[in-house]
C-alpha cells in the first residue's frame, strides 16, 4: 500500500474475523520479554502474509490479544492469542503459514475460527498450571511439597524494591 502511494492501513476493513492461536513459546523465544513477544507475532503474522485487522484511530496496531504473560524465560507449551483478520482463511491453511514463517523457538500447534459470540481469552482462562522440574539431590522436596499442600498458608521471602518481604505463596 505504501509503495502505491496510500496510508499502510485500509479502515475499510470490513468486520475482523476472530482465530484462536494455540502455540508455544520455548528456547530462545523464551527469553524475550511479553512486550517484545507481541511485536515477534505481529511481525510473524505480517510475514506469512495474513492481512490483519487493525485498530482505527490516530495510532493504529494489529488486534492482537494475548492470554496471561510469562516471566522472563519461562517457557510455554500451552499458550494462546486471538487475533483479529481482515479475510476468512481455513484454520489449518493459517497454522501452516504462520509455522513457515515463524521464528527459532515460536512454535504454533493449531489455530481455529471463533464465533462471534464466544468470549475473549481473558474471559476464558481461569487457571494456568506450571511444571517445575527439580534436580535430585540432598534436598527433601516430598516433604516441602506435603508441607505445603497440608498447611493453610506457605509463607516464602522475596526481594522487592531492595527490601526482604515475607508473602504467602499459597
Amino acid at each position: 500500500r505504501v509503495a502505491r502511494g496510500l496510508s499502510p492501513h485500509d479502515f475499510s476493513q470490513g468486520e475482523p474475523v476472530r482465530y484462536r492461536l494455540h502455540y508455544g513459546k520455548t528456547g530462545p523465544m523464551s527469553l524475550r520479554g511479553h512486550l517484545d513477544f507481541i511485536k515477534v507475532i505481529a511481525r510473524v503474522l505480517r510475514r506469512a502474509r495474513l492481512p490483519l485487522y487493525y485498530t482505527e484511530g490516530f495510532s493504529p496496531h494489529p488486534l492482537v490479544s494475548f492470554g496471561p504473560a510469562l516471566g522472563l524465560g519461562l517457557q510455554s507449551v500451552a499458550a494462546y492469542a486471538d487475533v483479529a483478520l481482515t479475510i476468512e482463511i481455513d484454520g489449518e491453511e493459517l497454522r501452516e503459514r504462520f509455522a513457515a514463517a515463524s521464528e527459532p523457538g515460536l512454535t504454533i500447534f493449531g489455530a481455529r475460527r471463533l464465533q462471534d459470540d464466544e468470549p475473549s481469552l481473558a474471559k476464558r482462562i481461569d487457571s494456568v498450571d506450571y511444571l517445575v522440574a527439580l534436580p535430585e539431590g540432598e534436598y527433601d522436596y516430598h516433604a516441602r511439597l506435603d508441607a505445603f499442600r497440608s498447611g493453610p498458608s506457605f509463607g516464602g521471602e522475596v526481594t522487592r524494591k531492595g527490601r526482604l518481604r515475607t508473602v504467602d505463596a499459597k
